[in-house]
């Protein structure tokens, strides 16, 4: 995280095949949901393809978001990664049918250092650190993130990221 803000965090791209990628993580984390006895499925196109990206980071950004979604989700609940291609760049899914998570809390996640002390975010285990620092990893990959918590459905994230990178720093 000090790297991040310090503007010393250099990526190392290389090309990364993305099904493999999330396939794996996917596989890492299926003994968690089956523990919780959250339905955890996958829908990758075939067509997904490589990206040029830092694949520890690509790595963290998925893991963090999809850990996080498995540990909120109430048991009888379903965790969905799926991933598509764009033109120039691909859009991974994570859906969970979790808490909602309220407006203040959304924002309180957006914030590099959220407040911790009486945080609308207590009882949404994992999510306080980790977002913002997801964040910031989207971001030097040039990509965006859209978050979409729903009342009665649960947390859709979308991660975008370039197939290139669009700026190397």
């Amino acid at each position: 995280m000090l790297h991040i803000r310090t503007g010393k965090l250099t990526p190392h791209y290389r090309s990364i095949p993305l099904a493999a990628l999330l396939e794996n993580l996917y596989q890492i984390l299926l003994p968690l949901s089956q523990r919780k006895e959250v339905t955890f499925d996958l829908d990758i196109d075939k067509d997904v393809g490589a990206i040029e990206a830092d694949e520890n980071i690509v790595r963290h950004i998925v893991y963090h978001i999809l850990a996080s979604s498995l540990r909120a989700t109430p048991k009888g609940g379903q965790v969905r990664l799926s991933a598509r291609r764009d033109t120039d760049q691909v859009c991974i899914v994570m859906e969970d049918t979790a808490l909602h998570l309220p407006e203040e809390a959304l924002a309180n996640m957006m914030n590099p250092f959220p407040r911790l002390e009486n945080s609308p975010l207590r009882g949404y285990e994992g999510w306080e650190v980790g977002l913002p620092l997801v964040m910031r990893y989207v971001d030097l990959h040039g990509g965006n993130l859209e978050l979409k918590s729903l009342p009665e459905t649960g947390t859709v994230f979308l991660v975008y990221l370039p197939i290139k990178p669009r700026t190397h720093h």
